[in-house]
């Protein structure tokens, strides 16, 4: 028998093809890929709870990686989760060296759109979903910009109409008049 395929343990047996392996407690013959695999699920369920209300969407995009069957995929499938749980926590990513501040609804747009489109093979990388990301980004930068400059428009109207709630007594108006003047003499 070939003992690279079925290695001899100290109890004085040999376990064809080397994915079985004695319980150190209990001697009991364990299967290491599926012991593998439970780990690995239990990861994948870990890791697919933190998407949230997102969670359709990724598992619809990781569709197109091809991750299924998940006994012979597990480990890509584990990795484009990582993938996707850096991206919703950190709300940014990179295409072709520049880096862009997208939503996590943002995200899950950009991936249900890709999910919709229909492909001729399995995606190898997210360079797709990031071009759709990058439109995503452009258009959320935009409307941020908009909200924030008619937010400081308003601030400045507030400000330029603002009238104060009681006048100034004599003795403030006259240290106001002070404090500008040596303000002037300061400035020549």
């Amino acid at each position: 028998m070939n003992t690279a395929l079925s290695p001899e343990y100290p109890d004085g047996h040999t376990h064809p093809g080397g994915h079985k392996k004695p319980c150190p407690w209990c001697g009991k013959e364990i299967d290491m890929d599926e012991l593998l695999l439970d780990d690995d699920l239990r990861s994948i369920v870990r890791q697919a709870a933190a998407f949230g209300p997102y969670g359709t969407a990724v598992w619809a995009y990781l569709e197109l990686f091809g991750a299924a069957p998940l006994a012979r995929r597990r480990k890509k499938l584990l990795l484009l989760l990582a993938d996707m749980k850096r991206l919703f926590d950190t709300e940014r990513f990179t295409f072709q060296k520049v880096e862009y501040a997208i939503s996590r609804a943002g995200i899950a747009h950009a991936l249900e759109t890709t999910a919709r489109r229909a492909f001729a093979d399995r995606l190898e990388n997210h360079n797709y979903l990031k071009k759709i990301m990058v439109g995503v980004a452009e258009t959320e930068g935009a409307a941020k910009s908009k909200r924030d400059e008619t937010a400081l428009r308003d601030r400045e109207e507030r400000m330029r109409h603002r009238v104060p709630e009681r006048a100034p007594t004599e003795e403030e108006a006259a240290e106001n008049r002070r404090r500008v003047q040596a303000l002037v003499r300061g400035l020549k």
